[in-house]
C-alpha cells in the first residue's frame, strides 16, 4: 500500500478524471485500487505471491507517474507524509 499526501491544491483536480487516468494509462484496474480522500491518495493492490514483484513494480511506476504528472500540473506531494507500506 502506498499513501500519498498531496498539497491542498489537489482539491482542484477532478478526482474521477484522475482515477480514470490511473486505470486507463497504467492498467490499475481489477487488482489495484486507488482511493482519493480530500488531499490524500491511497493506492493498494493484491496478487498471488508468485507475481508480487510485478505488482510492486506497477505500483512504483504509478507513484512515479503521479509525481511527474503533479509536477507538470504545479501540484506537490508532501514527502514527509507520503509512505509505502
Amino acid at each position: 500500500m502506498s499513501l500519498l499526501d498531496l498539497s491542498a491544491a489537489f482539491d482542484s483536480v477532478d478526482h474521477d478524471t484522475l482515477l480514470q487516468r490511473l486505470q486507463t494509462s497504467y492498467g490499475l484496474g481489477s487488482n489495484v485500487v486507488a482511493t482519493v480522500y480530500g488531499d490524500d491518495i491511497q493506492i493498494y493492490g493484491f496478487s498471488d505471491r508468485s507475481v508480487v514483484d510485478a505488482l510492486q513494480e506497477r505500483l512504483s511506476v504509478c507513484i512515479n507517474e503521479i509525481f511527474f504528472w503533479m509536477m507538470s500540473n504545479q501540484l506537490q506531494l508532501n514527502p514527509t507524509k507520503t509512505e509505502v507500506l
